[in-house]
């Protein structure tokens, strides 16, 4: 980078804008310039703002400073052309006059321009740098405005009735610096607008190849910036790519691609200056309230200070800050940016297992196992849960996530296939990690079992303490997942005592607190129970209506054996719905032929699970059906079956096909 800001120095441009400066604060005109008056009155506050702009700006030709003044007013153009040439008439004398006239303006008790303003200071800088030019370098100044104004006199009359359209064939000559070298200031500027025109509005960006010309003209007029010699290289292969792209030239994109790669490495690593630069790159974002920029130079900074050696507490406070601006912001691409960071600095820092090892992991993990484990993939469950167990072993803090996980995941299998004894195994390791889903999952096995007597007091039990847990705002509990489970517990005990009127209360009961709770999956469930209710009652096609209703968030949201259960209980509801009497046969006909395929696809899903109980009772209803329509090769294939599994596995509970769940 170069080592200081270049100095100030008086250029065509600049005396230009100081004779703007001179007529917006001069309080007299003079007479020969007195037709513009009206034209600095009226334009005044828009000329300022320019001039403003101008200043930091690098510096323009007198076509392209025209077509710029031409926006304000159209007679400013022909106000600074006629000035120039005052100042050329008498050469060495007229620009020494010119600069003590600006003096004036600054001198006595109540200038015309106040030294400390704006147009003052850039007023000062002017004079000061002008005293300072030798005699020879005023004449060859004198020479550089002859050269900025050579085009008008050949082709322009400045009359006030000029047409400055005139000048745009000036426009094919870019010599934008030829009036010296360049400050840091100015380039800066100019790279930084041409950057924002490049991301917000393209089309008014300057194309490539007159970008790499400007760039050239700084480079030309000033050699020691080092920007824009970064700039430089960086812009030559950013088009080289953007053309091999199109062009098809794989290989040279390829390595273009690595060369920038290679260049944004060297300007990060190589520049002492970086954090200073990171610092006030993310200020500056911060104030002008740009969370995108301020969010990736604090990315930029973290990576620095992490690659410098800074101390780890400040790198991952650092980060903590870019989280929460992320989070704040909604910043999406940079929050996976900013995790994928913290990875790689807690490698770097030799902590391979850090990132992993929270309890935000661990729960994700599990929730990944029982999603497979409801769709039946159970051997990738457990591949998932063993995966979860190498990161988290049983001394860990996060280890009773996974055995709750583990043992739920084995006690619903162990559940479908009908072994009973294996289930109580795994309530009891359930009991040592987390006891009230233990006594839950306790009731569900004396329902299977049929004890009946012992099940209603203990479900009782558990439904009161739920009732009794800690009270949220508008009457809402903290446990009210586990209490609408206690609910459809008490509604299928019931529903298995054959008596649907009790059941209905707590079905009921289980619908309005999930529905005020917004839990929909448990909502679909309780509707579920209450048409096997309405089934039970005589009201299939209520019950038809409302499995149909609740039917897109079972299978969006079900499990698999929610859903084969649901689709069993539809095709249950429609067979039992009564037909009108003059094409009843005809109807019970259609009914039947389609529900094989939904059978079908019930009977499937229910041995995928290895549900036991559940697929013999859909096959015995398949066998059913098929000996209605006469087909007695299906319907013995399925008898056959159906006795199969009742040989293998005897029925302990006559009432298995009560369950809706």
């Amino acid at each position: 980078m170069a080592a200081k800001c270049q100095k100030d120095w008086v250029s065509p441009h600049k005396v230009s804008l100081l004779i703007l400066v001179k007529y917006i604060s001069s309080r007299t005109t003079e007479e020969e310039h007195e037709i513009y008056a009206d034209c600095l009155t009226i334009c005044r506050d828009k000329l300022s703002l320019l001039l403003l702009e101008f200043f930091e700006a690098p510096d323009l030709n007198l076509c392209q400073l025209s077509q710029q003044l031409k926006i304000v007013d159209v007679r400013l153009p022909g106000l600074v052309i006629k000035s120039l040439h005052v100042l050329l008439e008498n050469g060495i004398s007229g620009i020494s006059e010119f600069f003590e006239s600006l003096e004036k303006l600054l001198a006595g008790q109540e200038p015309s321009l106040h030294k400390k303003s704006l147009f003052g200071l850039f007023t000062r800088r002017m004079i000061l740098s002008f005293h300072k030019m030798s005699f020879s370098q005023v004449s060859h100044f004198v020479d550089l405005l002859r050269i900025y104004l050579q085009d008008d006199c050949t082709s322009v009359n400045i009359d006030m009735a000029t047409d400055i359209n005139e000048y745009g064939k000036w426009g094919g000559r870019k010599k934008p610096f030829l009036q010296g070298s360049v400050s840091n200031r100015q380039a800066e500027f100019f790279l930084a607008k041409q950057v924002s025109l490049i991301q917000s509005s393209e089309e008014k960006a300057l194309s490539p190849p007159e970008l790499q010309s400007r760039i050239n003209s700084i480079l030309a007029a000033s050699p020691n910036i080092a920007e824009a010699q970064k700039n430089s290289r960086k812009h030559w292969i950013v088009c080289t790519i953007i053309l091999s792209s199109n062009s098809g030239k794989e290989n040279l994109l390829s390595m273009q691609i690595n060369q920038l790669g290679w260049l944004y490495r060297l300007e990060q690593d190589g520049s002492p200056q970086a954090k200073q630069l990171l610092d006030r790159f993310v200020a500056r974002a911060s104030e002008l309230k740009i969370p995108y920029l301020t969010s990736l130079g604090m990315l930029s900074h973290c990576q620095y200070e992490a690659m410098a050696g800074a101390s780890p507490p400040k790198v991952l406070q650092n980060q903590l800050q870019m989280n929460i601006v992320n989070s704040q912001n909604s910043l999406t691409d940079l929050m996976t940016t900013a995790h994928i960071q913290q990875a790689a600095t807690w490698q770097l820092y030799g902590k391979r297992t850090m990132m992993q090892s929270a309890e935000a992991t661990c729960l994700s993990l599990c929730s990944l196992a029982e999603q497979h484990a409801d769709r039946g993939m159970f051997q990738e469950a457990s591949d998932i849960l063993t995966f979860c167990k190498s990161k988290f072993p049983k001394h860990s803090g996060q280890s009773r996530l996974w055995m709750a996980t583990e043992a739920r995941i084995n006690y619903d299998r162990a559940l479908l296939q009908g072994d009973m004894d294996k289930a109580q195994t795994y309530v009891e390791q359930l009991a040592a990690v987390d006891k009230s889903e233990a006594d839950y999952r306790f009731a569900l096995n004396m329902l299977h079992t049929g004890t009946y007597t012992e099940v209603l007091p203990f479900l009782q039990k558990l439904l009161e303490n739920s009732r009794e847990k800690v009270s949220l705002s508008g009457g809402k509990t903290s446990a009210a997942e586990y209490q609408t489970r206690v609910l459809l517990a008490l509604t299928q005990l019931f529903l298995l005592l054959e008596d649907p009127v009790a059941a209905l209360p707590y079905a009921l009961n289980c619908l309005t607190l999930s529905c005020s709770h917004y839990l929909d999956h448990v909502a679909a469930l309780a509707s579920l129970h209450i048409a096997q209710i309405q089934l039970s009652l005589g009201l299939p096609t209520k019950a038809v209506n409302l499995v149909k209703r609740i039917m897109v968030q079972v299978l969006s949201h079900g499990s698999l054996y929610v859903q084969c259960c649901a689709r069993f209980l539809l095709v249950k509801c429609q067979l039992a719905a009564p037909k009108h009497e003059e094409d009843k046969s005809r109807r019970e006909y259609d009914l039947m032929q389609c529900a094989l395929p939904a059978l079908d696809t019930i009977v499937k899903g229910f041995r995928k699970l290895g549900a036991i109980n559940k697929t013999r009772d859909a096959l015995y209803y398949q066998a059913m059906v098929y000996d209605e329509l006469g087909y007695t090769i299906e319907r013995n294939a399925c008898a056959a079956e159906c006795c199969e599994l009742l040989q293998r596995h005897p029925v302990h509970n006559t009432s298995s096909s009560l369950f809706v769940l």
